[in-house]
């Protein structure tokens, strides 16, 4: 579905440069055979070369010309030197890795710019003065709980990761939250993508940001909603397409040595804690990791922390 709505973006991008005079040879041929927009049809776009079988004039350089930069009513142009201290040169950096150098709403380049009302720098396209936003990722995610009855022992689900990044470790079942679902149906979602298992959610759990990737992690506790219907708790899961093993962890067994993430190392530590003292509590800190450091590296600091005792007794 991704895929496809990328395709119709780029046709739609193509149909509005013929019209304007702007595509080249190559792009009319392909769209007028009907062809998909491919990576084949973008690729003049972007490295804006010139249309097959022209020439140049003697003389002139073979570089491809970028198009004039226009200046966009009320937008500040950035350089290096002339950045306000309230812009700090890491958001510009991360505005520079994150965001396309072309308009997604009329194909034009974008420049880094201090939009009129703001304070950070941004894309701003230089045709249509669209600017493009680059907000942080939601992680959502759901630590399942389950009493074993055989033992009596309390267990929490984890999934074996089957894609990288931290392919083979365990995780709990989460992923970023989608358009159009609350971050309790993420959670949900996940489970069941992940896990194949239907949880009902108990209330959230922990709330943990990362900025140096900007994302931050929406957690809930939640229970298996058929869980009488399985003594052992096996049939309750399964892997999903993006998991190579499910398995209800005792506490006390948590495979602490492979975890796959520095998020589910906090909520799996706090939790145990919570467990001991007997009642639950919300937590929130940031945690915070040097750059470079692999996703599933202990070596990270929980900072800002704060956890709120609930109501809510185990």
């Amino acid at each position: 579905g991704r895929a496809s709505a990328a395709a119709r973006r780029c046709v739609g991008l193509i149909e509005g440069l013929m019209a304007e005079g702007r595509a080249t040879a190559t792009l009319s041929s392909l769209l007028a055979s009907g062809m998909s927009a491919t990576k084949t049809a973008v690729a003049p776009l972007t490295r804006r070369t010139t249309p097959c079988g022209t020439t140049r004039p003697r003389g002139t350089s073979s570089r491809p010309r970028s198009a004039p930069t226009r200046p966009v009513l009320g937008h500040r142009h950035l350089s290096t030197t002339t950045m306000s201290s309230s812009a700090s040169a890491s958001s510009m950096s991360e505005t520079h890795k994150t965001s396309t150098h072309f308009c997604d709403a009329c194909g034009s380049e974008t420049s880094v710019l201090v939009p009129e009302g703001d304070n950070r720098p941004r894309r701003v396209c230089q045709n249509c003065g669209k600017v493009h936003y680059v907000n942080p990722k939601v992680v959502v995610g759901c630590l399942v709980e389950h009493t074993c009855e055989e033992t009596g022992a309390r267990q929490v689900l984890l999934c074996r990761r089957a894609i990288d990044p931290c392919r083979g470790l365990w995780t709990l079942p989460a992923g970023f939250q989608e358009c159009g679902e609350s971050t309790s149906e993420g959670a949900a979602r996940e489970t069941r993508e992940e896990a194949n298992a239907e949880v009902s959610i108990a209330a959230p759990y922990a709330h943990l940001d990362i900025p140096a990737i900007s994302q931050t992690y929406v957690i809930f506790r939640g229970t298996f909603k058929h869980a009488s219907a399985s003594r052992s708790g096996s049939s309750l899961h399964s892997p999903g397409q993006e998991t190579l093993e499910t398995r209800l962890f005792d506490l006390e067994k948590l495979p602490h040595e492979e975890i796959a993430f520095s998020s589910v190392r906090v909520v799996l530590g706090k939790y145990a804690e919570d467990v001991r003292r007997g009642r639950y509590s919300f937590h929130h800190g940031v945690i915070e990791k040097e750059a470079g450091v692999a996703a599933s590296s202990p070596r990270f600091k929980l900072a800002q922390y704060t956890g709120l005792p609930t109501e809510h007794k185990l």
